[in-house]
């Protein structure tokens, strides 16, 4: 799946009934239904609980961003012969079509781990008591470097 395997859960891909619609945690389409669908799953989790997985999300969210950027630098390297830089980003996720399939592979497992790292943040930061936007503000702040 797009989670680093230690943080990774069935209950985040269990689909569940939720707006008419059967969905999993990480494909909720807003952050309420979201919620709902991991407090569903997580019943017993105490607030506690909630803002340690935050912050091991969080941890895992600058983990692959810091990851995807070593690939990109590596795939750049090979492709172009120097480091990536911004003006060579032209396709969301892999950056550069120039890439080779492996690097492709590589920046979008990395890419779609950070994102669903970054959502399982804000959930269990919501889940620990937070409104919505204090937990986005707690995700930038935990993961600005």
């Amino acid at each position: 799946m797009n989670l680093s395997p230690e943080l990774d859960r069935q209950e985040y891909h269990a689909l569940q009934r939720i707006s008419g619609h059967r969905r999993s945690v990480l494909s909720a389409v807003t952050a309420s239904d979201g919620l709902k669908l991991l407090k569903r799953q997580l019943p017993a989790l105490s607030r506690a609980e909630h803002l340690q997985l935050c912050h091991l999300h969080a941890t895992a969210v600058i983990q692959h961003r810091d990851a995807w950027s070593n690939v990109a630098d590596e795939a750049a390297m090979q492709t172009f012969g120097r480091a990536f830089c911004f003006t060579d980003y032209k396709i969301s996720g892999i950056a550069s079509d120039s890439f080779s399939e492996t690097h492709k592979e590589r920046l979008r497992h990395h890419c779609h781990c950070r994102s669903n790292h970054a959502v399982l943040t804000v959930y269990h930061y919501m889940a620990a008591g937070h409104r919505h936007a204090t937990a986005v503000a707690n995700y930038r702040k935990l993961t600005s470097t």
